[in-house]
């Protein structure tokens, strides 16, 4: 439909172009514009060369054709075409195979592919970051309370009791004193 479209839009363009024709070969114009074409519609050919490299009428042969009041669509090459197109894809394709059980067998004397030599560029190497933790595969532990999936600085619940835990001081340096009674500050 588009390109119906655009060969009528190309044929209103081209009513002013001045066809001279010679009456010893029918199917060969010579187009007068500007410059001098020449088409011949029998080869599917045109001087200036679009329609050989395109396979779609250019405009002195849309001019040409439709001086001779004849289909544009039989001047188009065969492969624009939607027949060529549905018999392209007549044929199915082969079925995919199930598995490597029904790959065709390697015969032993065939040596299986290396991976390229690699050269080492020069200069200072890029950093291999540790995606793993960006990703969140590595959880976090809690000094505090030893429980995953935060940190100290986050951590509402109650620190745990070391073994080699040293005595908790004050800011002096002094050993804190701990009370029995849980709502007694001292």
């Amino acid at each position: 439909m588009q390109q119906a479209r655009k060969l009528r839009k190309d044929i209103r363009e081209l009513k002013g172009i001045v066809l001279l024709l010679h009456a010893e070969s029918f199917d060969r114009c010579p187009i007068s514009a500007d410059r001098t074409d020449v088409v011949d519609l029998s080869k599917k050919t045109c001087s200036c060369k679009r329609w050989d490299i395109n396979g779609i009428p250019c405009n002195h042969a849309m001019a040409a054709i439709s001086f001779r009041l004849r289909d544009p669509y039989d001047f188009v090459e065969d492969w624009f075409k939607i027949s060529t197109y549905r018999a392209t894809y007549k044929r199915s394709c082969a079925p995919p195979t199930k598995g490597k059980e029904q790959w065709p067998a390697i015969p032993s004397n065939v040596v299986p592919p290396r991976p390229p030599n690699v050269r080492i560029q020069p200069g200072r190497r890029k950093v291999s970051r540790r995606e793993f933790i960006a990703n969140g595969l590595i959880k976090k532990r809690c000094r505090n309370c030893q429980r995953w999936g935060h940190n100290k600085r986050s951590c509402k619940n109650p620190p745990v009791a070391r073994a080699n835990q040293p005595p908790a001081t004050t800011s002096a340096g002094a050993p804190q004193e701990t009370s029995k009674n849980p709502y007694v500050l001292l």
